[in-house]
């Protein structure tokens, strides 16, 4: 029941919603340089709800046989230096499981410090108090009244703002792959960002604050947030923006979708606008493997009874890009640990072989006194020097990654060694 209030409140002063649980591909949007949301935030939701509501004058009326209480806080600038503005004004909305019960306002001193009088206590309500300053909003804790207790605080914290970028990361980036049709692969991500820990970053001469590039070739772009007010993402040439600001302690969360050209081979790459943390791969599909530099295997994971391939990956650095491969079909990649034995079975082969030429060269030493490299020796020569050419192609193609490529290449050159001092005794 709580869980219901406190949703409807936060759907309603917040200015978007959560949607980082929904890994679906998202509607395409349209392809104009303003993308519009399906359902626009109401900033000052007192208007929708004034024909509602009833009247927050006369709570007794409406909440008969309730007990009422008092609500305190005061505001705080958390910018270092930061000042508190008198005069701000504060609302407080409630909300039980069905629908707001109360939406009304007062004036903070001159401290920053306010108070709610005359508050019908009504059981399972959560209450929250939100102020606007410097064009961002910023919201309390949701708390109710304990049982026995008249009155609650819920104190707001403010920041000044700023218009650089730098102080923003990628704290978990989620990236799904999932097949989207014969020649098309669907991409979903899902971004959470943060800030700085004293600022909110604001975007400077109308260019946005998060800028996000997407991979060469993308199409059928899709953002999964129908709450966002109009004209809060904007498309660009490579990607797009989103203008919400970024607030001290409220990461913004950004879930997308596009697809890429796709047929059986995908050479990835993504430059990253922001350092990214943590990098969560996700394969919901059995027929594509994956390569990446410093890729981890998490196991299978489920999803609604789907098993999903689960990877991580190493952290990005602002600039840098992000890139791996996948490969399906004939095409797929096999796995370093078969690969691995594949080719320590081949050295174990090539070195019995290699032993019983050896033993037959000193026989044949010894009863011929041969000085010379015979001709048996040069070719088994020739032949490990082929090895070792056809396993730095494997490894300049990506088939293996550096650890099996330098284990298997060492095998060979000592293999190689073994033979040249044959033919020094």
């Amino acid at each position: 029941m709580k869980t219901r209030a406190l949703w409807l409140l936060i759907s309603i002063a917040l200015a978007g919603c959560s949607l980082a649980g929904d890994i679906t591909p998202p509607a395409n949007v349209a392809t104009a340089q303003a993308v519009r949301a399906s359902t626009p935030i109401v900033e000052d939701f007192t208007q929708q709800t004034d024909s509602a509501m009833p009247s927050t004058a006369t709570p007794q009326a409406q909440a008969a046989g309730s007990s009422q209480g008092i609500i305190t806080g005061v505001i705080e600038n958390g910018t270092p230096g930061g000042s508190v503005p008198g005069m701000l004004e504060v609302n407080l909305v409630a909300s039980d499981e069905q629908a707001l019960i109360l939406s009304t306002n007062t004036i903070a001193d001159e401290n920053g410090e306010f108070t709610f009088e005359d508050i019908d206590i009504v059981p399972g309500s959560i209450y929250l108090t939100y102020v606007d300053y410097q064009d961002v909003r910023y919201v309390s804790e949701a708390r109710h009244f304990p049982e026995g207790d008249t009155s609650i605080d819920l104190p707001l914290q403010i920041f000044e703002t700023t218009d650089d970028d730098s102080g923003l990361r990628v704290s978990r980036l989620h990236l799904v792959f999932k097949g989207a049709g014969e020649d098309m692969i669907g991409v979903t991500q899902v971004w959470i960002i943060d800030g700085p820990e004293d600022r909110t970053v604001v975007e400077g001469d109308g260019v946005g604050v998060a800028d996000v590039d997407l991979p060469d070739g993308f199409s059928n772009l899709g953002i999964d947030d129908p709450t966002s007010p109009e004209g809060r993402y904007l498309l660009s040439d490579v990607g797009f923006i989103d203008r919400a600001p970024v607030q001290p302690g409220a990461p913004v969360e950004l879930v997308f979708g596009f697809t890429l050209p796709y047929e059986s081979t995908l050479d990835y790459s993504q430059t990253m606008n922001y350092a990214v943390d943590a990098i969560v791969v996700l394969l919901a599909s059995e027929e594509i493997s994956i390569r990446a530099d410093g890729i981890e295997d998490l196991g299978p994971i489920d999803m609604a009874g789907t098993p999903i391939r689960s990877y991580s990956m190493p952290a990005v650095a602002r600039g840098e890009v992000l890139e791996l491969q996948l490969r399906s079909g004939a095409a797929m990649f096999r796995d370093d640990n078969f690969r691995v034995a594949l080719i320590a079975g081949a050295v174990l082969l090539f070195a019995v072989s290699l032993f019983v030429l050896l033993r037959r060269l000193r026989g044949r030493r010894a009863a011929q006194g041969a000085a010379s490299i015979s001709n048996e020796q040069y070719d088994d020569r020739q032949a490990l020097i082929k090895a070792i050419a056809a396993l730095d192609d494997a490894f300049e193609a990506g088939e293996l990654s550096a650890d099996a490529y330098r284990r298997s290449r060492q095998k060979l050159k000592d293999q190689a060694l073994r033979l040249m001092q044959v033919d020094d005794d």
